[in-house]
């Protein structure tokens, strides 16, 4: 492949490893959807976390090397983080009435604080699997204060 049509396809090198497949947004949506009406909120935005990192089996663990040899690199996957994000939180306050729209982001905070706990926790010498042990069990404590809210 000569250079222009690299560039044609990519908008940079780290766009090859960084750059969110474009199917996964839609992958990502329809599982939002496919959720059982007047479910826990609290399940959709942790089962679509689960099910994005298990499908980055196989770049998330190259991006993360990257990130940690090349630090100008950490900034080149937060636009999908910040999609996901979006999604998810238009989704949560879709599923609730206006009352209740701070619970609802309070959640959505709470499972991407989770999340972010998890991969910052995650050892430079852990396989993906313990990482996504971690995933579960962060997202699982932070569930246990969504389940018995304060009086």
């Amino acid at each position: 492949m000569s250079r222009a049509t690299f560039f044609d396809c990519f908008a940079g090198k780290e766009a090859v490893v960084f750059d969110q497949d474009p199917e996964a947004r839609e992958r990502r949506l329809a599982l939002l959807e496919a959720r059982t009406p007047g479910e826990p909120l609290w399940n959709a935005p942790t089962a679509v976390m689960i099910e994005v990192n298990e499908g980055l089996r196989d770049r998330m663990p190259l991006m993360r090397r990257l990130k940690r040899q090349t630090p100008a690199l950490a900034r080149a996957g937060q636009a999908s983080g910040d999609q996901l994000r979006t999604d998810l939180q238009n989704w949560i306050l879709a599923q609730s009435d206006g009352d209740d729209a701070l619970t609802a982001i309070l959640q959505l905070n709470l499972a991407l604080a989770a999340s972010g706990t998890a991969y910052q926790s995650w050892k430079a010498d852990e396989d993906f699997d313990t990482y996504l042990r971690r995933l579960r069990q962060c997202l699982e404590q932070a569930g246990a204060g969504v389940a018995f809210p304060a009086p």
